[in-house]
This record gives C-alpha cells, structure tokens and sequence, in this order.
C-alpha cells in the first residue's frame, strides 16, 4: 500500500513538473509570438496609427521596457510571496495587453497593449530557475531552461512565418490575444506548487535580505555580466548582418535565408548544450568553451565567401551563443549562498542586467568606438564573448 501511494505521488509530482513547463513555455511564447507580429504588419501599423517609421520600431521594442524596470521587482515578489501568484500576475498582465492591442485606436493605447505583453515573459525569467529548481532540483534547471527559452524563439518564428497570411491587423492580434489567455487560464487554475518554494513558505525572505544576499553575491554579478555581453554580441550579429551582406552583394532573399540559420543554430543550441552538459557531466567548461567559439564566429563568420559557408558557420555561432545562456539562466539557484530561497531575486537582478546589456552596450560602447567600421563593429561584437566566457569562468558551477 505504501509503494502504491508512492507511485501515486510520484507521478502526481510529473505531472505538475510537466504543466508548469509547458505553461511556463507558453508564458515564453506568447510575448515573441505578438512582439514578431508587428515586424510583417509594419505597414498596415504605419497606414492605421498614422506612425512614423521611428514610432513602428518603438513599438517593437515596448516589451523590453517591463525587463528593464520590472525585473527586480518579480523576483523579489517570488521569493515574498511565491512563484504561482507573481506569474499568474504577468501572464494575466500579458493577456490584457494582447487584448489591448485589439481595441487599440490610437499609438499611444498600442504602445501601452505592446509594452504589456512583455510582462510574462519578465516575470517568468525572473523566476524560471527557481520555478524549475522546485519540480527538477537544481541539477536538472539547465536542461529545462534551454527548452524554456526554445519556446521563445519558436513564437519568434511562428510569428514571421505566419502573420503575412492573416487577411487584416485586427485579425492578427485577435489571434495573439487567444493565445494570450489560454497559458493565463491554465495557470491560474493549475493546482501544483514547486517544491522548493512549498519548503520555503513558512521563512518567506524580507525584503532588505533578498537584496542584501543578492547584492552581495559575486556570483550573481558575473552571472548577470556573462549574459548582458552575450545580449550585447546578439544585438551586434542579428542587427547587422542582413545589411552587411546586402552590401557585399547578396540579394535580400539570400540573405534573409543565410541569416536564419543563425537562427536555427540558435534553437538547437538550446538542446545541445545541455545535452553536452548532461554527457560529461561538468558546466563550466562547456560555457566557456561555446562563448569563446561564438566570438571567434562573430568576429570573422561575416568576411567568408559562399553562402554554403556563411550558413554554416552562423548556424554554428547561433548554437554556441544559445548554448551558452540556458546555463548561465539557471546559474543563480546552484549558488551555495542563493539556493532556491533566494533564486527569485537573484533571477530578477541577471534578467534586468541581461536586458541592460542588450540596450546600452551595442549602442553606448560597440557604436560610438567602432565609429561607423563594420569590421571592427563584429570585433567588438565577438570581444563581449570573450568577456562573457571570462565572467562564466567565474561563476561557482560544475
């Protein structure tokens, strides 16, 4: 009988372990999935709202804001008050935008439905590593996390696939804010609650404390530095590359179909690297080593002659960069001085410095000293990942 009610419990615990995840990555999807929606509609954006070009690409960047100052804020709230209640406020938060932007009939209401939409997507990277450290330990964080941030990039190529055959903008976003509250329906209902976080209840951290020991981390520094250069490099090879080529002669359907696999690299890493992990048995090695391949790729992966080449070694530059953040993601929970106790603030602080990154280091640091050379802009690009594996090597992992 006792066996029995093992069972019984065991796969109960599974099974709460698998509806976290998908929902987690439906909580992922969803902001790419509508944020990538306004890139094919551009147009009709630009026709309806009377916008400006300047105004459409504003638009496009709106769920970073809530990254930026929200971040902190999510992750301490996960370790106040826990993880179901905090992300049920971002998914709920999430689908109200995605409604928003329905009814929109002025910039300023897009822009406000835009700028929502991005909260889930805050608060669940704020919290993954300590959501997923509660149903799969904190051994079996990186796995999950590369398949938690593959959910973000599937929305992301959905969403350009598909947006074109939608007959009007309203019926677009009608079907973004359908997908929108299905993960904030089964969330709210769903019953399960991490482990750790079950653990944790009766000690919920104040809030000086959760700031303190974060702060204080310098693990968490290195780790929230690791993934602001990698989203630094990111900026420089995703926002360049397309019209690098057309410069060297490349036509804009050989470009677009030799920058996807940058793409496509990026999405395998995210299985390969953990896999990787989970063969040898060591993290650290691994990062570093992916890092330090993807700034040798973005350094010089650009200057090769042949389209047959140039795809291969962006393919091989997109799946060591994405190899290298799931890791780096679920780094704050190993921690011996965050745990799960304190992985949702530390969470907070990497994601809000990760975005930082993504923001001021292409446009603040690599722009201005580059001052208008391509090649030393993708040197530069490839220098934060060398500054990214030296801030990897660092961190206490395996």
């Amino acid at each position: 009988m006792a066996s029995l009610d093992l069972s019984i419990s065991q796969t109960k615990a599974h099974s709460s372990a698998a509806v976290s995840l998908a929902v987690a990555c439906m909580g992922l999807f969803v902001p790419n999935y509508v944020q990538y929606q306004i890139s094919p509609l551009g147009p009709q954006v630009i026709e309806l709202y009377g916008i400006s070009t300047d105004q459409l690409a504003q638009l496009f960047s709106a769920p970073m804001i809530p990254a930026i100052f929200l971040s902190l804020f999510a992750g301490v709230l996960i370790d106040r008050i826990g993880a179901k209640r905090t992300v049920s406020i971002g998914l709920a938060l999430t689908a109200a935008g995605c409604v928003v932007r329905v009814a929109a009939t002025t910039y300023s209401m897009l822009f406000a439905g835009m700028m929502l939409t991005g909260v889930s997507a805050c608060f669940l990277m704020a919290g993954a590593s300590k959501i997923l450290a509660g149903f799969y330990g904190p051994d079996g964080v990186g796995a999950k996390m590369g398949v938690l941030m593959s959910s973000s990039m599937l929305g992301t190529m959905l969403a350009t696939a598909t947006t074109a055959m939608f007959p009007s903008l309203r019926i677009a976003f009608s079907v973004g804010a359908i997908v929108a509250i299905a993960p904030t329906v089964v969330w709210i209902a769903f019953r399960g609650e991490p482990q750790a976080e079950t653990n944790c209840s009766l000690s919920s951290p104040k809030l000086s404390e959760c700031l303190g020991i974060v702060l204080k981390s310098p693990g968490v520094w290195a780790t929230g530095l690791g993934l602001a250069f990698v989203m630094g490099a990111n900026v420089v090879i995703s926002s360049y590359t397309p019209t690098v080529l057309g410069m060297r002669g490349f036509d804009a359907e050989s470009a677009g179909i030799v920058t996807s696999f940058f793409m496509l690299g990026n999405l395998a890493g995210c299985y390969i690297a953990p896999a990787l992990i989970a063969l040898i048995g060591r993290q650290k090695p691994i990062v570093v080593v992916f890092a330090l391949l993807t700034g040798i790729g973005i350094a010089f992966a650009w200057q090769l002659p042949s389209s047959a080449a140039l795809s291969l070694a962006f393919f091989i530059t997109g799946m060591s960069m994405m190899g290298v953040v799931p890791t780096l993601m679920s780094a704050p929970v190993q921690l011996p001085e965050i745990g799960p106790i304190y992985a949702g603030t530390a969470g907070g602080f990497v994601t809000m410095v990760q975005v930082l990154g993504a923001v001021v280091i292409p446009s603040y640091a690599i722009v201005p000293i580059a001052d208008g050379e391509i090649a030393v802009i993708y040197l530069l690009g490839g220098a934060c990942m060398v500054l990214a594996a030296v801030a990897s090597a660092t961190i206490k992992m395996k």
